[in-house]
């Protein structure tokens, strides 16, 4: 990561020096520190591995908790904590108080604080006010204080000190830190605060504040990081410091050897007047009378060692630091019994185990042994270069008996002299079996020179010949050491400890240095310079080719409708060419003449065709006039028109129980009623319906309608009911699950019904749905409506052209034009069908829409069921003559008087303004504008299944939606799934030529935009945040330039590190220029935290699913094959399938006949060619979703063989998502929490790890040999980075790719063969699915950014 840095922080550093303040710089600090925490999910280990600051540190490291986890602490205390900033010291004590009392500085608490812990009842922010006094006074059980002039300067060491006894309950305590100002790292020049004091200046200090009994604590390496604390009562010898120091912020340039000065205060018992730190406690003294934190280890490993005392005695307690370490404490009882079968002369001390998980208590406690460790005593025994071999020798006899023993820790500090018995006090490591003589020896011999070397005048080497030890085994034992050493600390003594060594300098180096500096620093500013112009120049370059790329789309538009249009032209001339023939004219002028004599639709054009039938084909024509389906023909074609001769008599299918009862209210105009009745049959498919015809006594052949269609329901009135009275009457006959109100002059589309009802039955909410209306000539007559406040009424989108993305997408509306409505019937009888007082006709259809929203439910517009409606032909339009037109204007007064108060609500008409929301009804619902690539072909790539599943959960929370995909098609049937979510997706030359003016002008009604991908959103942020208010959130779906920096790595191709170092600029351009930026997982969140931690980024659950139907399976011995889903266009998963077949499959086949399907939209031909039915590869390719989720329920398991890539992978959280244990590499599992519960996961260790455990055997092999006299040491044991299996790797070279390939098959082979554990795993997979992918569970993480 270290490559990916540059002056990012720089610029964060100037911005915090602009603000001029230590308020704003600790705001800074602290967000930056709060967006980390988060980042990394509180994983403390992995935060400050990844950031390796001293000030991350002091901040999150559970080592500060040791300021005062060796002091108990009793439960419900009220605890006051001051001036030291640490989230794990706040965790601790958050477990002992009943209330945490924060004094801290400004922000600590309100940001860092909060973004850590939920607990607001239980921590609280202490308010300091007016000198030493407060509003009201508090007691305290604890306080645990340290003066910073920061918090604040009133508080001295007299006041301050004076103020806190007077807080504190009786029995309370003081538990106070302050710098030593005579500590050996500020002799060597280390920075100190202005709140230091010397030891006897503290002692005074308390007996002027009034403490009479208090004891002093001396903190390792100070009381910031606290690795060990001394006492009084056990002060460091010689030896016991001068190894681990120095550390963490001592000065880089010193004139005198630290060590050395170490060992010569620890010697003359000085250290209480040079230790960097005290721990003042106020009360009696505590029974610990020192304390070691064993924190830098793998979390199994993590204990602290303590020395207690109690009325005049001694003993040692280790306790596990967290509950993954009780094993570690529980394991001395099997230790010390196999330790004592040795039959060792040493007498090891038996522990009393105290083991109370209820209370998180697993303590070994041993006698507290006094005596002379018995390396002291050795060790003083070297002088003048007298080296004690004999001693050493005679000690090893004793505790080893030259034949070995399994204590890794028989080193001669762990064991003391006491008379005349050498007693083992430490036996914490403890091998199963007997360990090689020569080994242990090493290590013990190894520690001892390391503290007594200097006084013996050779090399290790010669020192380690005097016991037996060859040099060519040194070596081996070096890398046991170091497998040992990982084993117990893996990389956490280096984020620890090792990372904050300091090299201390000569003076002479660091003048030197800074005659350099003046240069780096110039160079540095002509860089920034020349920076800040290529990113300008780099910006203007962009708004350039922007605008080429749309005048070239607008030249690609016109061209291409020039080009339709020579083609037509070309064949109409065509088409004339051949007709102006003499014999054709002739024929057209006959024709003319006789259509002009006998026009169509008179009784003289139905002769004149007739007799043309009669001329071309005399049979049809008799049987016509001589059969009865004949005679109906001729019948219905003279009362109804030529229309009844293409169509007959229409027949439909008799339904006992309808989904939908489609009620067509009839006067007159048979010719109408027919052709609706015509189109319902040629255009409604899949849905049951019965056809209802309300007859309001036409005079017409309408009252004939059974003759001419058949499985019909004619209702026909005594008397004229008028329209609206008529439809309720003829409702009351209808057995549907819906009543669907058709105008008999319209003419139904195809599918119209069937869009309808899916509307319907998808959203329980919907009360009433209608049509989009069409005019004839295929203009738009209607999209919905909307109701001013004044009560005026707009037909929305009227004579626009109904292919317009604004008219294509289901959504709210004030009303629904009468002319083809759907309701539910429940809702019908509930509300009472239409009001009659708006008899007999107009505004009954807008009333019933009010009456819907009151009743709870919804009114929505279907744009997909689109009919075409004679408007007019019903009713006339004339609303000012003696017609039913009239009641419009009567009706229209009603209707304002009866919702008069619902009117007030209804948007003002400014004419025109308001239209963007009204349209939609959308006041009160905030709306998102969505950007992406195109729109999400959710079935084909995992980052467009993101994009709709956060589409469909913002929806779910109330929000309206507007897509823009950014190649502006209305691709299907992507396009239609989004508008039938109501989401409206802005597509069409037209709206790709006037996008920003859209933004532009709708941008007040806009809450905020959200962009997807790198390349997208630095088409659009500029333009947003230049001429908007809008808020962006960006989602980069992963990070670039982390993918090919890994690529890059993995092939060495430097295009790729190229195209990182591109893709980092445009990324942290958008990240600065956005308010909040998501990414799929902490890690990515993590890769940008190290360059910049001040920007607002967050991680989010990249998948988000509403309903859980695969839990609990438990099929899985029935089941077959292992499946790999992932799109070959993304070149991660291209490489993970070639490195699976070619490198991991041989592995597996030969353990298991099964069958390996590879699934993906876009395989190219080094994908398909791998297809291999008798090897079992199957290449499927792209399958429907439906074939899918057959994969997956037949298949055992899902294969994720990711070699290099960036983010959640979707292929994972998919076969998670369907019950399916998955098998992936540290890449295909990165970002996922608690990923080892759903999955294996592969390359956990590195190479050299596994190299390490083989080298324990052979280290064996090779003391075998060096023990029976064979003294050439046999080199070919071990090589690094070589090993050879049996044939199974072709060759001797065993690279990093075979020994992955070898791991990751066996990983399958195991877990393919457990059915059990895939069962197990199976279940975990639902419940990590709820828990982490629920909407619920990713609406939490995100909802602050969109409230």
């Amino acid at each position: 990561m270290e490559n990916m840095k540059n002056s990012e922080e720089n610029g964060i550093n100037e911005d915090l020096k602009d603000k001029g303040n230590a308020v704003n710089s600790q705001y800074y600090k602290y967000r930056g520190q709060a967006n980390l925490i988060k980042a990394y999910n509180n994983d403390e280990t992995a935060l400050l591995r990844d950031n390796p600051s001293l000030e991350d540190l002091y901040m999150f490291s559970a080592q500060r908790a040791g300021l005062a986890g060796w002091l108990d602490i009793k439960m419900n205390s009220n605890i006051l904590l001051i001036g030291l900033e640490s989230t794990a010291l706040v965790s601790y004590l958050l477990k002992k108080a009943k209330k945490l009392y924060i004094w801290d500085k400004e922000g600590f608490f309100d940001i860092l604080l909060k973004a850590v812990f939920n607990d607001e009842s239980r921590l609280v922010k202490f308010e300091y006010q007016n000198g030493c006094e407060k509003k009201e006074k508090i007691k305290f059980d604890y306080i645990i204080a340290c003066f910073n002039s920061e918090i604040n300067p009133e508080l001295d060491f007299n006041t301050g000190l004076s103020f806190l006894k007077e807080m504190l309950y009786d029995d309370g305590r003081l538990i106070f830190a302050v710098d030593n100002r005579y500590g050996i790292k500020y002799m060597l020049g280390a920075d100190s605060d202005d709140y230091v004091l010397g030891k006897k200046e503290l002692v005074l200090k308390l007996n002027q504040a009034g403490f009479d009994m208090y004891s002093l604590y001396y903190p390792v390496s100070d009381y910031r990081l606290p690795l060990s604390i001394y006492s009084d009562g056990y002060l460091p010898k010689k030896g016991d410091l001068s190894s681990d120091l120095p550390a963490y912020d001592y000065p880089d340039v010193a004139g005198l050897s630290v060590a050395q000065k170490l060992d010569e205060i620890c010697e003359g018992d000085e250290f209480p007047f040079f230790a960097n730190s005290f721990i003042a406690v106020s009360g009696s003294r505590p029974e610990t009378v020192f304390v070691k934190y064993n924190r830098n280890r793998r979390d199994q490993y993590k204990i602290c060692t303590s020395i207690e005392e109690k009325d005049g005695k001694r003993n040692v307690k280790k306790s596990a630091l967290s509950k993954e370490a009780a094993d570690h404490i529980l394991s001395f009882k099997d230790k010390y019994e196999r330790l004592v079968k040795e039959g060792s002369r040493a007498v090891y001390l038996k522990a009393d185990i105290k083991n109370d998980p209820e209370n998180d208590i697993y303590e070994a406690v041993f006698d507290f042994i006094e005596g002379e460790n018995l390396s002291e005593s050795l060790g003083n025994l070297v002088k003048d270069g007298y080296i004690p071999v004999d001693e050493i020798n005679r000690a090893f006899e004793i505790i080893d008996g030259g034949r070995g023993t399994a204590n890794m820790d028989a080193i001669f500090d762990n064991f003391v002299c006491c008379g005349d018995t050498l007693y083992g006090i430490d036996y914490e490591w403890v091998e199963e079996n007997a360990l090689p003589l020569l080994y242990t020896r090493y290590r013990a011999l190894h520690e001892f020179f390391s503290k007594f070397g200097s006084g013996m005048g050779i090399t290790e080497t010669e020192f380690l010949a005097l016991f037996d030890i060859p040099e060519e085994n040194i070596k081996l034992y070096e890398e046991a050491e170091k497998a040992f050493q990982n084993r117990v600390h893996g990389d956490i003594q280096k984020i620890y400890l090792d990372n904050y060594r300091v090299e201390v300098k000569p003076a002479g180096e660091f003048i030197k240095m800074e005659k350099n500096y003046g240069y780096i620093a110039e160079r540095n500013r002509v860089l920034k310079e020349e920076l800040y112009e290529q990113s300008d120049a780099l910006r203007k370059l962009r708004e350039i080719k922007q605008l080429t790329d749309n005048h070239v789309k607008n030249l690609e538009t016109i061209i291409g409708a020039l080009r339709h249009e020579n083609g037509e032209l070309a064949k109409a001339l065509a088409h004339s060419n051949a007709r102006l023939g003499i014999p054709y004219r002739i024929k057209r002028k006959l024709s003319k003449e006789l259509n002009r004599m006998f026009p169509k639709g008179t009784e003289g054009g139905r002769r004149l065709s007739y007799a043309k039938t009669a001329a071309k084909n005399p049979a049809a024509y008799i049987k016509m006039l001589t059969t009865a389906e004949g005679r109906n023909i001729l019948e219905g074609e003279k009362k109804i028109g030529e229309e009844y001769r293409l169509h007959g008599r229409l027949v439909f299918k008799k339904e006992d129980n309808p989904k939908v009862s489609i009620i067509i209210p009839v006067y007159n105009q048979i010719d109408y009623t027919y052709a609706c009745l015509a189109s319902i049959l040629e255009n409604t498919h899949d849905i049951s319906y019965e056809i209802i015809i309300a007859d309001d006594v036409s005079t017409d052949a309408t009252k004939e309608l059974s003759k001419f269609a058949e499985n019909i329901i004619i209702s026909r009135n005594e008397v004229n009911l008028g329209f609206l009275k008529n439809c309720n009457n003829a409702a009351k006959l209808a057995k549907g699950q819906y009543i669907m109100f058709l105008n008999n002059d319209t003419k139904v589309c195809r599918d119209w019904l069937y869009w309808l009802v899916d509307l319907m039955d998808r959203d329980v909410q919907a009360g009433m749905a209608g049509s989009k209306l069409l005019y004839p000539d295929g203009k738009l007559q209607e999209a919905g409506g909307i109701i001013w406040s004044d009560g005026s009424g707009w037909n929305y989108g009227r004579n626009d052209d109904p292919d317009k993305c604004q008219y294509n997408y289901v959504r709210e509306t004030d009303y629904i034009s009468g002319a083809a409505i759907i309701i539910r019937h429940e809702l019908w009888k509930k509300i009472g069908g239409f009001d009659e007082r708006f008899a007999p006709a107009y505004c009954e259809d807008s009333d019933f829409a009010f009456e819907v929203r009151k009743a709870g439910y919804k009114v929505l517009y279907q744009p997909k069921s689109e009919v075409i409606h004679f408007e007019g032909v019903s009713n006339g339009t004339d609303v000012n003559g003696t017609g039913l037109k009239r009641y419009q204007v009567e009706n229209s007064v009603k209707l304002k008087e009866k919702w008069k108060d619902e009117f007030k609500n209804q948007f003002e008409n400014t004419g025109g303004s308001n239209i963007f929301k009204a349209r939609e009804r959308s006041r009160d619902r905030k709306i998102i504008l969505f950007v992406d690539h195109y729109v999400p072909t959710f079935d084909k790539d995992a980052g467009s299944r993101t994009t709709f599943q956060y589409i469909k959960l913002l929806i779910k929370k109330g929000f309206e939606v507007k897509f823009l995909g950014d190649n502006f098609l209305r691709e299907e049937p992507y396009t239609t799934t989004l508008t039938q979510l109501g989401v409206e997706v802005l597509y069409g030359s037209q709206m790709q030529n006037d996008i920003k003016e859209w933004i532009r002008e709708n941008a007040a009604d806009i809450h905020l935009v959200y962009l997807n991908r790198p390349h997208i959103a630095l088409k659009y942020i500029d333009f947003i945040k230049n001429h908007t208010d809008l808020k962006v959130i960006f989602y980069g779906h992963d990070l670039h330039f982390l993918r090919e920096y890994r690529e890059y790595e993995l092939t060495g191709d430097k295009s790729k590190k190229q195209a990182s170092s591109y893709w980092k600029n445009i990324e942290l351009e958008i990240l600065h220029k956005a308010d909040m930026s998501y990414y799929p997982s902490q890690t990515e969140i993590r890769a940008i935290c190290s360059i910049n931690r001040y920007l607002a980024v967050k991680a989010i659950t990249a998948y988000v699913y509403e309903s859980f139907p695969y839990e609990n399976q438990e099929d899985f011995a029935n089941r077959e094959g292992i499946v790999f889903v992932g799109g070959f266009a993304h070149p991660p998963n291209t490489d993970a399938v070639l490195y699976f077949v070619n490198k991991v499959w041989r592995f597996i086949r030969e353990k298991l006949k099964i069958n390996f399907y590879i699934v993906g939209s876009k395989a190219g031909s080094e994908i398909t060619s791998l297809n291999n039915p008798d090897e079992g590869i199957i290449v499927k390719g792209f399958v429907s979703d439906e074939e899918l989720e057959r994969l997956y329920k037949s298949c055992r398991l899902a294969v994720v063989p990711l070699r290099y890539g960036a983010g959640v992978k979707g292929k994972v959280i998919e076969a998670v998502y369907h019950g399916v244990p998955v098998v992936t590499t540290e890449v295909g599992a990165e970002g996922i929490p608690e990923a080892d519960k759903v999955m294996r996961i592969t390359g956990g260790s590195d190479k050299k790890d596994a190299l390490g455990r083989i080298f324990d055997e052979n280290m064996r092999m090779h003391e075998d040999k060096y023990n029976s006299r064979e003294d050439k040491a046999d080199s070919d044991v071990i090589k690094d980075g070589t090993m050879a299996i049996d044939g199974s790797i072709a060759g001797s070279a065993f690279s990093q790719d075979d020994y992955d390939a070898v791991r990751f098959a066996d990983t399958v082979i195991k877990l393919y063969e457990d059915v059990n554990s895939l069962n197990a795993m199976s279940r975990a997979c639902g419940e990590y699915i709820r828990k982490y992918h629920s909407i619920d569970a990713v609406w939490d993480i995100i909802k602050d950014d969109f409230e």
